[in-house]
């Protein structure tokens, strides 16, 4: 055996380094303009959506309140003009689904269709999924005159851009047009930033501490195990054989499509014991307590996001010392949140829709929302 053998190689391994998709507004040589780094920042919150739970309860939450019991009018003679948006849906439909974008994305999209008779107005309306359309580029006058629309931006080709002249009163020539609608942002040309945007990191880390712990669970919660063999190198073949055989006997519940839950294995391979590595195992230092505080300031920066002031609002008890059960105190914090985030929000829509209606009917409405109440004593 040289002596070159008997020497250790050591390698400076690099930690992962959490790289999350950033909200920017890319220009390049497209028609379009880029929604993120990879076009796709709409579908990353879509995922976080999905897979938070706290984040999930607390969009659902506001924009549950957002959409209210139902639509109303200060004139009754108006509330047959809420009846009818399109074939298939009444206007508090489409307020529905725009209430729900807005509250995800900061912005929603509406497609409204003239009559054949363009002097006379708007025939019908519809939402329009945000998550699926892009903004083009403005113009000399900084205006966007055309957006969009794919069905996925991942893969246009199956699934090609159509182009939808941006909503205009004054330019009747164009059939079918959209409204683009996003909350202004200082520095901000095309789309807008979510009011949890700073929020972000936590969420991710939400999903991720859930994520860690499903994969020990899935691993029977069993160490990593290093198995040393000090009677020479074998060949790969007999290698791959060894490693297969020992990783079936290592094994817990069934967990995946192998139906193993092994945690991971490390085999190494030396001529005796002089030459073969020494382990050390590092202990972890209090995991629970350290994932339990790191839980507890995550859901806390979650919820600031969206500026809830009491977990009460969304249907979670409060342990953490802040409002309590008082009736008096619940509706306090419900009065404030409902003033201060739901109803600015609410605002951005409604003046969309009454200038929607009017263009429609050729008559003034003011539209308004019937709130809910966080104690509804009605039966």
């Amino acid at each position: 055996m040289s002596k070159e053998s008997n020497i250790t190689q050591l390698k400076k391994v690099d930690f992962f380094e959490a790289v999350l998709p950033a909200f920017e507004e890319v220009v390049k040589n497209k028609d379009y303009v880029f929604y993120g780094n990879d076009n796709m920042f709409p579908q990353y919150l879509i995922q976080l959506h999905d897979y938070s739970a706290l984040h999930r309860t607390c969009i659902t939450a506001k924009r549950d309140n957002v959409v209210g019991k139902y639509l109303t009018t200060e004139d009754p003679e108006n509330e047959d003009r809420l009846m009818i948006a399109n074939s298939f849906d009444t206007v508090f439909d489409v307020y529905k689904k725009c209430s729900f974008d807005m509250v995800m994305f900061g912005g929603y999209c509406m497609q409204v269709i003239y009559k054949e008779d363009r002097s006379l107005g708007i025939s019908e309306f519809y939402h329009l999924d945000f998550s699926k359309v892009r903004s083009g580029k403005k113009n000399e006058v900084g205006v966007v005159t055309e957006y969009y629309y794919s069905d996925d931006w991942s893969n246009v080709r199956k699934n090609p851009i159509k182009t939808i002249p941006s909503f205009n009163m004054l330019n009747t020539d164009e059939p079918i047009q959209m409204i683009y609608y996003n909350t202004y942002t200082p520095s901000q040309s095309y789309y807008p930033k979510v009011d949890y945007l700073a929020s972000l990191q936590s969420i991710n880390i939400d999903v991720e501490i859930k994520n860690f712990h499903l994969s020990n669970i899935q691993n029977s919660l069993n160490p990593s195990l290093w198995v040393n063999f000090n009677n020479g190198t074998p060949s790969a073949d007999e290698r791959e054989e060894m490693y297969q055989h020992i990783q079936g006997r290592y094994s817990g519940s069934g967990s995946g499509s192998s139906g193993t839950g092994a945690g991971a294995l490390f085999l190494s391979f030396s001529e005796s014991k002089e030459t073969s590595p020494e382990i050390t195992q590092i202990q972890s230092q209090s995991n629970d307590t350290l994932f339990q505080t790191v839980g507890d300031m995550v859901d806390q920066a979650i919820l600031v996001g969206h500026r809830v002031t009491s977990p009460l609002l969304i249907g979670i008890r409060d342990t953490g010392g802040g409002l309590g059960s008082n009736k008096d105190e619940i509706e306090v914090a419900y009065s404030h949140w409902t003033n201060t985030v739901i109803k600015p929000i609410q605002r951005q829509l409604l003046e969309m829709f009454d200038k929607i209606l009017f263009l429609r009917d050729r008559k003034p409405i003011n539209i308004q929302v019937v709130q809910n109440k966080i104690i509804d004593l009605e039966i």
